[in-house]
């Protein structure tokens, strides 16, 4: 049996480099031109095929899922979904058309032809020419390859979700994997051509290997430098994030130290905060001499005003009280907007019934930690502390229904393995 599946494996592995082989004759060919219809249909059955026997292979090899037959159909079909929507989406638009798409598109374009790397080279910049682009140069001007390999990420973000729920001994696997995908959002912004699936991935491996750190009684430096990688890979796709997931990272390592290692630690992190608040670094444009930096928040909501349905724009903060007492509205319109009582937002069905979907994650989530707080306290004020410092700044700044549906899913995931204890 072992050799037969050795076999498969081995004509695959022959497939799969023909097929990059020709991809790549036809990428050459089509450098400076469109490749036709037929041809990205090709790709994409190619593409879609191959990374459902890889996913199909991952499945049936993992000792995790062994007796999870349901939990490996719905990851399969969740890549089914959404593998079926991009190549859909690519030769008859059935998704909502994003202003991202056509720039990352574009940005690889430029890249795989010219080899030049446009913006900074992180964020944005980093996912098309980086991604995009090397793809692009080796396989094809093909958008569906890009919106495939988003599909399948997400798919192993859902089983690395999995994973977070065995080291927690939450073991209803099912509940996570069929609402990771029924989830509208991920239907919407998972199958094209968006940097989500990417930094979902890199941000739930950062917070599994959190878990499997801090579950552990010996703490390795091998463990740590691991974390540290999946930081920069995150702040690589979505570099707001990168002050978040450090602070995050620090006040984990500080809450389980003791006696004069704690002391140290706290006054190292005070430290470096006062460093930091009289430099003007880019990944700290937030921060100020004021320690926060109002007018920053301010003029990053004031951006969006102009687009329809944005709320709570042209704030002025004219101080520390105004910033706090918008705390309230902000996290509610972040986590639950577009309001499903609210008949304008209907236009978005999707994203409404994203945002009832998620009111129940967390309305269920919150009574499991209520009911389990004696049992979890030596965690629990620490996972709460870490969701709010990952809540506060992207609410305090996203101003706009889609954009709040489409940011809220790193949290509406991470909220799954307390929802699965229901």
């Amino acid at each position: 049996m072992m050799s037969q599946d050795i076999h498969h494996i081995k004509k695959f592995i022959l497939f799969l480099i023909c097929s990059i082989f020709l991809f790549h004759l036809s990428a050459v060919f089509f450098r400076y031109s469109r490749i036709p219809e037929w041809g990205t249909l090709i790709h994409g059955i190619i593409v879609f095929l191959s990374f459902l026997y890889i996913l199909f292979w991952i499945l049936t090899e993992s000792k995790l899922l062994r007796n999870h037959l349901f939990c490996k159909l719905i990851i399969i079909l969740t890549y089914i979904s959404r593998g079926i929507i991009a190549i859909i989406n690519e030769h008859y638009p059935i998704l909502p058309k994003l202003g991202d798409v056509s720039y990352y598109h574009n940005m690889g374009i430029d890249y795989s032809r010219e080899l030049l790397i446009q913006g900074s080279g992180i964020g944005a910049s980093a996912f098309g020419n980086y991604i995009i682009g090397i793809i692009y140069f080796i396989l094809g001007q093909s958008p569906v390859l890009i919106c495939l390999i988003n599909s399948f990420l997400y798919s192993i973000t859902v089983l690395i979700l999995i994973m977070i729920c065995r080291e927690l001994k939450f073991y209803n696997y099912w509940i996570v994997a069929l609402t990771a995908w029924v989830l509208p959002s991920s239907y919407l912004y998972i199958p094209v051509m968006l940097r989500e699936s990417f930094f979902l991935l890199f941000s739930v491996l950062f917070f599994y290997r959190l878990v499997i750190l801090y579950s552990k009684e010996s703490r390795s430096y091998n463990e740590h430098l691991i974390i540290i990688i999946l930081l920069l890979l995150a702040t690589l796709i979505r570099p707001q994030v990168f002050p978040i997931f450090i602070l995050i990272y620090m006040i984990s390592l500080i809450y389980y130290q003791r006696g004069l290692k704690k002391i140290v630690s706290v006054l190292l992190f005070l430290f470096s905060i006062l460093i930091i608040s009289f430099f003007n670094l880019t990944l700290f444009q937030f921060v100020d001499s004021n320690l926060l930096n109002l007018y920053y928040f301010q003029l990053y909501r004031n951006a969006f005003s102009d687009l329809p349905n944005a709320y709570l724009v042209n704030i002025v903060y004219r101080d520390w009280w105004d910033f706090i007492s918008y705390f309230p509205s902000f996290i509610i319109h972040f986590l639950f907007a577009p309001h499903p009582w609210d008949s304008s937002s209907y236009k978005f069905f999707m994203a409404t019934v994203d945002s009832i979907i998620t009111i129940i994650i967390m309305f269920v989530s919150i009574l499991v930690i209520i009911g389990n707080y004696r049992a979890w306290k030596k965690h629990i004020i620490l996972a709460i502390g870490c969701f709010f410092i990952f809540l506060i700044p992207f609410s305090m700044i996203e101003a706009y229904p889609i954009g709040a549906v489409r940011h809220r899913m790193i949290l509406t995931l991470m909220m799954l393995p307390i929802f699965s204890c229901v």
